[in-house]
C-alpha cells in the first residue's frame, strides 16, 4: 500500500508514471542490500504482479530453473533463460492489452547463473516482445550495483537502450528516519537523537526495523549489536557477500579506509595494501563509489592526482570502530561506554559524514540549493578543513562541523586555529572569491567574543527539511 511508503516522493512518481504509461517500460531499480528495494516495490503495487521472481542468493541452475518454473506454474520444463521467458511470453500472450502487467524480477544479478545467457535472453524478450505491446511493466531490481552498472546501465551493445527509466534507491535522510521511527515504531524522538541513530545505522530502513520503542536508544544499541546473537553482529560480511560477489579486495579497501577518517588517495590505499595501481583498483573503487559506501572528494583546489576517498556509509564507519574488532565482549558495550571519550570521538567524527550526506539541505539552509557548488575538502600539514562548498556566485563556504550536547563554545585557542583556516583556504584560492565561515552544529554556536568570523551558523534541525524535487 502507498500510504505504507516513508519518503520516496520522487521513487513513487517514476513508478506511477511507468504504470499509467500507454506504452511497454523497462524499469531498473538499484541500490544497497537492506535500502528497501523489494518493500518499495511490493507495497506499491500492493504485491499484485502478473508475475515476480526473486534471483536465489548461492543457488546453481538446476534449483533457480525449478524454482521459476514453479514460479510460472507450468510443467513444461526450463533448462535456460530462453526457455523461461519464452513461457512467460507465451502467458502475457494469451491475455489483452487493456490492463498494465507488472513483473517484478528482483534480485536480478544472482539470476545470472549461466555465463551471459539472462542478458541476451532479456534483451530478446524485450525486443521481439514487451516493446511491440503496450501494456507490459518490468522491473528489474538488484543489490549487486556493480553488476547492474557494467551488464546493464554502461553495457553501450546490449540493454541499456532498452532502459526507460531507472531508480538508484538511497537510504533514508534525517527527516525520514524521523518519520520513519515515529510511525512505524511510536518513537517520539528529538532531532538529536534522531542524528545520534543515524551516526549508528544510516538511514537503512532495515535496520531501523529492529528498534523497539520500549528500549532506550542505548539499550537498542546493545541490543542490535553486542548481545549474543545479536541480528546485525554479522551483517557486514552478508552485505559484502551479497552486494559483491567476489568481495575479498572491496572489504580490504573498506578496512583500509576505516583508519584514515580523513581518506586517502588512490596511491595511499594501493600503497597501504601492497597492490597494484591498475584498472583492478580502480573498478573496486568504482564499486563502492556506486554502492553509496564511499565518495570521492577533490582535495582543494580541484587537482585530480590528490583526490581522496572516504567512506561515507555511517554503518560502516560504525561497524568497522566497534563490532568488527570488539573484544571486550559486553553485551551492555553502549550503555557502559556512552559517556566514554572513545565514543566522544566517535560522534565527532560520524556526525562529519551525517553532514557530508545531507549537502543539499545545508545548501537549503543557506539560501542555495539552486546554485552550482563543487564539494571539497583540504587537509595538508598545515590544516584540515572538514567540508568546502565552492559556489558559482563567487563566495566559498568553509565549513566547520562539530557534535556538541549543547551550544558549541569556541574559545582563544580555536579561534586562532579558525583564523589560520582562513590564511590557508584564502592562499589555495585562485581569485577573489569571499570566504564565510559557516559552522554546522547541533545547537549552534555560543556567543561570545570569538564568535564575531562565523557569516552562517547551521543547527541539525536545519537538515531536517525536506528538499523539494
Amino acid at each position: 500500500m502507498i500510504e505504507n511508503i516513508i519518503g520516496r516522493n520522487y521513487e513513487k512518481q517514476v513508478l506511477k508514471s511507468a504504470y499509467e504509461s500507454t506504452k511497454s517500460e523497462f524499469i531498473i531499480l538499484y541500490g544497497r542490500r537492506r535500502v528497501g528495494k523489494s518493500f518499495l516495490i511490493n507495497e506499491f503495487f500492493n504485491n499484485s504482479f502478473f508475475f515476480d521472481f526473486s534471483g536465489l542468493s548461492n543457488k546453481n541452475k538446476d534449483e533457480t530453473f525449478k524454482q521459476f518454473q514453479v514460479k510460472l506454474k507450468t510443467n513444461l520444463e526450463i533448462n535456460n533463460w530462453f526457455d523461461g521467458f519464452n513461457i512467460l511470453r507465451d502467458k502475457i500472450a494469451l491475455t489483452d492489452e487493456t490492463t498494465k502487467k507488472v513483473i517484478f524480477l528482483d534480485e536480478f544479478p544472482w539470476m545470472d547463473i549461466t555465463g551471459g545467457e539472462l542478458i541476451s535472453s532479456l534483451e530478446f524478450f524485450l525486443n521481439d516482445f514487451v516493446f511491440k505491446r503496450h501494456d507490459i511493466l518490468l522491473i528489474v531490481s538488484g543489490s549487486v550495483t556493480s553488476w547492474i552498472i557494467k551488464k546493464i546501465l554502461n553495457a553501450y551493445n546490449g540493454l541499456y537502450k532498452r532502459v526507460t527509466k531507472q531508480i538508484k534507491l538511497q537510504p533514508f535522510k534525517l527527516n525520514e528516519v524521523k518519520e520513519f521511527l515515529t510511525i512505524n515504531k511510536g518513537m517520539l524522538l528529538s532531532n538529536y537523537n534522531i542524528a545520534e541513530i543515524y551516526m549508528v545505522f544510516g538511514g537503512i530502513p532495515y535496520y531501523l526495523d529492529y528498534f523497539s520503542k520500549e528500549l532506550t536508544i542505548s539499550q537498542n544499541i546493545d541490543m542490535i549489536f553486542f548481545r549474543e546473537n545479536s541480528p546485525l553482529k554479522s551483517e557486514k560480511k552478508q552485505l559484502f557477500e551479497s552486494m559483491f560477489l567476489t568481495n575479498s579486495l572491496h572489504y580490504e579497501v573498506i578496512n583500509c579506509l576505516s583508519n584514515s577518517w580523513n581518506g586517502l588517495t588512490r596511491n595511499q590505499i594501493t600503497d597501504k595494501l601492497k597492490l597494484p595501481n591498475n584498472g583492478r583498483i580502480s573498478s573496486i573503487i568504482d564499486d563502492l563509489i556506486e554502492a553509496g559506501f564511499i565518495k570521492n572528494y577533490p582535495n582543494y583546489p580541484n587537482k585530480k592526482k590528490e583526490e581522496v576517498y572516504a567512506i561515507i556509509d555511517n554503518f560502516l564507519l560504525f561497524y568497522n570502530f566497534f563490532i568488527e574488532n570488539n573484544k571486550e565482549n559486553d553485551s551492555h558495550f553502549w550503555e557502559n561506554n556512552y559517556l566514554s571519550s572513545k565514543l566522544s570521538a566517535w560522534r565527532g567524527l560520524s556526525f562529519e559524514k551525517v553532514v557530508l550526506n545531507h549537502i543539499d539541505e545545508v545548501k537549503n539552509a543557506l539560501g542555495i540549493l539552486r546554485v552550482s557548488t563543487n564539494i571539497y575538502t583540504l587537509a595538508n600539514q598545515k590544516t584540515q578543513i572538514d567540508l568546502i562548498i565552492d559556489r558559482k556566485d563567487q563566495i566559498v563556504n568553509l565549513c566547520e562541523i562539530k557534535f556538541s550536547i549543547n551550544e558549541f563554545v569556541i574559545g582563544k585557542d580555536y579561534d586562532l586555529s579558525l583564523r589560520n583556516k582562513i590564511v590557508e583556504l584564502t592562499d589555495k584560492l585562485k581569485t577573489n572569491k569571499n570566504i564565510q565561515v559557516t559552522f554546522i552544529t547541533t545547537y549552534g554556536v555560543r556567543k561570545n567574543e570569538y564568535s564575531s568570523l562565523i557569516s552562517n551558523d547551521i543547527t541539525i534541525d536545519k537538515l531536517f527539511c525536506e528538499i523539494p524535487l
